[in-house]
This record gives C-alpha cells, structure tokens and sequence, in this order.
C-alpha cells in the first residue's frame, strides 16, 4: 500500500456469533422439504457397551422369570385387574398430557401411558400363566415377537429417512424413496425407475436387486413366525419324551439355528450386510436429537431418543424371562428335576439334603452336574441377547443395505 492511500478499517458484521445466524427458539415448528442432517458421534467403545446392555438387561431377567412365574403372575390374571391396569394407563396419559403439554403430540403420550403399563402386566401375568411348555412358546409368539418387529420397523424407518437425507441427493429423490418406504406393506409396491436414465449395466442390475430387496421386506414377520415353527418342528422331533426343561433347551438351540440360516439365505450376497445393520443399531438408538430442530433438519419419524433404549432393553428382558421359563431354570437350578445323572453327590458335612444351594458341593463326582448349571445359566444370559440381534437382523439386515448401496455408498447409483 502506498502512503498516499488512507487505510479503511473493515466494518463489522451484524451479527456478534455464529450462533446468532439463525435464532433457533424463533424457528417455526414443522417438517422441512430441506432435510438436512447432523453427523451422528458416538463414543469410541460404545459398540461394547450396547452389548454390555444386552448382558444384563438378560441376567436382570434370570432372577425375575421365577417371581413373575410363581409369584406375581397369578395374582395378576384376572379380569378385574386387567380393567383396573387399563383405567390406570388411560388416566396416566391424561395427567402426563396436561403436565407436560408441549413435549409430543398428544397421541403419542396418550399411546405410551396406555401401552407401557398394559405390555408390563402382561409379561407378568402371562408369565404366570405360561407353566408348560406350549403355552410358553404361545408367550413368545405374543410378547417378544410382536416387539422385536416393532423395534425393527422404528430402527428401519429412521435409517431409510436418515440416508434419503444424505447432501449428495437432490429432493426429488429424497421424496421419491420416502413416498416407496410409505407403502412398505402395500401389496403392490411400487417399482421406482434410478435418478440417473445412463446407468452402467452393472448399476442396473443393483438397481434391480434393491427393488427385489425392498418388496421382500414385509415379509420378515413371516419369517420370523417360521423360525419360531422351526423350532418347535425339532422341538418335537427330537425331545418328545423328555423333561420340561430339555425340550426348553432344543426348542431355542433349533431356534437359533433356524435363525442363523434364514440370516445367511437373506444376506449372503450383500456385502457387509451385518456391519451395516450394527452400525444403524447402534446409531438409532443413541443418536441424541436436540429439543429444537428447525424445519430444515432432520426429523426423525420413530419413537424419541430417550425411549430407544429403553423399548430395546425391555423387548430384550421379555425374551430373556420366555428362555427362563421355557428352559424351567429354576428346577434344574435347585436340582428338582427327577433326572438321577443331575442329582449331586454330597460330600460328608457340607451341606445337608434338600439345601436349595446344594449345587455349590464341587466334587469330583458333581464336575456333571455343576457344569450343566453352570452352562445352562450361561444360555439364559447369552441367549437371549443373540436372538433379539438375529431377529433384527432378518428383519431389516437385507433392507438397510439395499438402501445403503443405492444412496449413502460412495458410488451409491441415487447420487447426483
């Protein structure tokens, strides 16, 4: 700059921050045609934790399935009780809709109040009822199963509106595969022609294969009913005339079994296909949404962020108490069961007969019997937290990567 220029101080911005852009609290209500989303971050071993959830929330349940079984579920099966839950809930939600009367919709607080009591007496009381083995596996078709699908819908929905929200689409996609995942139990879904008319052959054909994959997703409930059928066919086959809990443990290793193939037929050529649903699983349940999000953002159309884990635990805990039940733990646990190879041998002055602790006399003549237990206790925590997974996984493992490969890839064929 030459001396004979005058130096002109720069004059400042309007606005004092960047916060200060857009007022946030003044924002309009509503949703957005401009989606935009936030990155979700996540704690660096939280992949360990949530299966650290899962642990416990099946050994909470060990315990729990005995009260419910003998205890409190009896006491709970009645028609007057049942009224009395429902009176309860209803007048529930009216309170909490008049205490807090802008956190959600009426019609979602009305739902929770109404649903969360109803769905607890039943998992007690139907434990109650569920005292042989059939009526427990009519348990399992009525409480976990129901669940686990719903669960897998709300983690499928926020996943497809999440990557329809992805910067590299233009609206009209966006819209495009949100109006096709709308009609997801139509009968006549829709095929969606790509963005792009100059597709490569080979985007072609995934293009193809997304299609297949997205009119195939409502028939994961069927699926799952079938492996539930698996397991009883070698249930029957195989353990006809043997104990309660014998015919318990077949009944969910056949299960799993028939669990971890249909998982393999549906998703042996996708690649990564597990490693994705994880990711989204993850991802949904602790992805946190802030109080205020302007039309603009991304909205997400489940259940709130701080209910996830909660919905998730519970489902978890109610397949963990079916296992327990259907497997009678407690029976083989207290070595009631008429099975002589199970009944231990007493060391002199130990313990005396009929102790309810009497599987703790380690010999070796009781090596049999102690390692049963302590197997078997092992399954009732393990189990459970392996089958809601598997069941998810059939449900929406193949769906969520079709839509992965067709928007949020890095060579997704829907990007602009």
């Amino acid at each position: 700059m030459s001396e004979n220029q005058v130096y002109l101080p720069p004059e400042p911005e309007p606005v004092q921050s960047r916060q200060d852009d857009f007022d946030f609290p003044e924002m309009p209500p509503g949703h957005g045609d401009l989606n935009f989303r936030a990155p979700i971050i996540l704690p660096t071993n939280q992949n360990l934790w949530t299966i650290g959830d899962l642990l416990i929330a099946g050994m909470a349940a060990f315990p729990c399935s005995f009260l419910f079984r003998d205890l409190l579920g009896p006491y709970l099966v009645g028609q007057r009780v049942f009224l009395f839950v429902l009176l309860a809930a209803f007048l529930a939600g009216i309170v909490q809709t008049i205490r807090a009367p802008g956190q959600s919709s009426i019609e979602a607080r009305m739902l929770t109040w109404f649903f969360v009591p109803t769905l607890t007496w039943a998992a007690i009381a139907g434990a109650g009822m569920a005292q042989t083995w059939e009526w427990t596996v009519l348990y399992v078709l009525l409480l976990p199963v129901p669940l686990t699908v719903f669960i897998a819908d709300q983690l499928a929905t926020h996943s497809v509106w999440w990557m329809s929200a992805n910067p590299k689409l233009d609206l009209a996609t966006m819209l495009a595969w949100r109006a096709d995942w709308l009609r997801r139990f139509s009968f006549q879904p829709k095929d969606r022609p790509a963005r792009a008319s100059n597709l490569t052959s080979e985007a072609r054909k995934l293009h193809d294969l997304v299609l297949q994959i997205k009119k195939s997703y409502r028939f994961g409930c069927i699926y799952l009913v079938l492996c539930v059928a698996g397991g009883m066919t070698m249930t029957l086959l195989l353990s006809s005339a043997k104990s309660h809990h014998e015919r318990g443990f077949v009944f969910f290793v056949g299960f799993t079994l028939v669990l971890l193939v249909s998982c393999f037929c549906r998703t042996w050529y996708l690649h990564r296909a597990f490693g994705l649903f994880w990711d989204f699983f993850v991802a949904w349940i602790y992805a946190q949404e802030g109080p205020v999000v302007p039309a603009w953002g991304f909205h997400s159309p489940t259940i709130p962020s701080f209910a996830r884990l909660r919905l998730v635990l519970s489902c978890l805990f109610v397949w963990a108490i079916a296992l327990a039940m259907i497997t009678d733990h407690f029976a083989w646990l207290l070595f009631v069961d008429p099975d002589p190879a199970l009944q231990p041998k007493l060391s002199p002055n130990f313990l005396t007969k009929g102790s309810p602790f009497v599987f703790l006399s380690v010999s070796p003549e009781n090596a049999y019997s102690f390692a049963y237990v302590a197997i078997a206790i092992l399954a009732c925590i393990v189990f459970p937290a392996v089958i809601f997974t598997l069941s998810l996984f059939l449900l929406t493992g193949p769906t969520l990567t079709a839509h992965f490969l067709a928007l949020e890839a890095n060579d997704a064929y829907e990007q602009r």
